[in-house]
């Protein structure tokens, strides 16, 4: 709180110390030039601490170079933005490896639209961009592999695309692919078919059920984080076995039939014993290991969302995770 000025008529206020700033300072970022205070409050780009924000700030006119008021007056070092530099990391762009990806962190959203084109979240914090295509995405969505193969779809692999003028459909989830958002393209001579991202890596994920004549897929964390993202009411996710929602829920989906079950309506076994392992396994909802940020299926050996299901052995202590479908795969008997 403390002391401050104002104008009532205008509800104007700033704090004493924000009235009393220098008109012009001098900054070892920029020597060539003073830097003058200027109150236009648009969102600018900070180009010491790489981010986006609002209010004050020191500008450069020739130049186009611009401080925020924290980094222009600062005399220590900026802790923030040498933590940023730590988690940047060289990433090339989607669709073309010519094309780097620029980093900057994001404090206020440039525009209200400024979203992930990989989940559909608002971006903010740690953000990759690239000026070519004009798309954003998350320091956590850089992951998505450059192309997929879909054991479902023989031939070719599925690669990244970037939604043009007009929304499409995700043939898995039946979700709107919305403009400026990367998803998998399937194609064929006659035919494409197009997916999230998130919904394709379901894909990978099939089980066999008794309760049901096709595969069907597990629709993750990822999966709902993408659908709280789309915001759209035209997908309606319900279990066609309780009629319950399946919103916020991972579920498994038969794309095909276009339906979708709990886990407990297909049903997965609580308690099973599989060929994979010694001991039987528990089904739990999410199990974190450790604090190391990579988790792994000791069946597949391949990378795990530590918030899905997976069967956990409890004599080994939670030494030994496994998918479920791999767990699944080498049934031996149900417990």
């Amino acid at each position: 709180m403390g002391q401050a000025y104002g104008c009532e008529s205008c509800k104007y206020f700033l704090h004493k110390t924000c009235a009393k700033l220098s008109h012009e300072v001098l900054h070892p970022l920029h020597p060539q030039h003073p830097l003058g205070l200027s109150a236009n409050e648009d969102i600018f780009f900070c180009d010491e601490c790489r981010t986006f924000t609002n209010g004050f700030n020191y500008v450069c006119y020739e130049c186009d170079f611009k401080l925020d008021v924290k980094c222009a007056t600062s005399t220590a070092p900026n802790n923030e933005n040498q933590g940023l530099k730590e988690i940047e990391r060289d990433s090339t762009c989607f669709f073309c490896r010519h094309h780097s990806l620029v980093f900057f962190n994001t404090r206020h959203l440039p525009f209200e639209d400024f979203k992930c084109a990989a989940c559909c979240l608002p971006n903010l914090g740690p953000t990759y961009f690239c000026p070519n295509c004009l798309y954003p995405l998350h320091e956590s969505c850089l992951g998505f592999p450059r192309g997929i193969q879909l054991p479902i779809l023989q031939g070719s692999p599925l690669h990244p695309v970037l939604v043009g003028h007009n929304h499409t459909a995700c043939s898995a989830c039946s979700g709107t692919i919305s403009k400026r958002i990367i998803s998998y393209r399937y194609r064929q001579p006659r035919y494409s078919l197009n997916f999230h991202l998130q919904c394709a890596n379901s894909l990978t994920r099939a089980i066999q059920s008794t309760s049901h004549e096709h595969p069907v897929f597990y629709f993750g964390t990822e999966c709902q984080k993408l659908f709280a993202g789309m915001m759209s009411t035209s997908l309606i996710l319900k279990c066609n076995q309780c009629r319950k929602s399946c919103t916020g829920l991972p579920f498994y989906r038969c794309f095909i039939c276009d339906i979708n079950l709990h886990l407990e309506c297909v049903p997965i076994p609580h308690f099973i014993k599989s060929e994979c392992h010694f001991h039987p396994f528990i089904l739990k909802k999410y199990f974190v290991e450790d604090d190391l940020g990579e988790y792994y299926c000791d069946v597949c050996e391949k990378e795990r969302h530590p918030q899905d299901h997976v069967y956990y052995c409890k004599k080994c202590r939670g030494l030994f995770i496994a998918h479920i479908k791999c767990v699944l795969n080498q049934v031996s008997q149900h417990l």
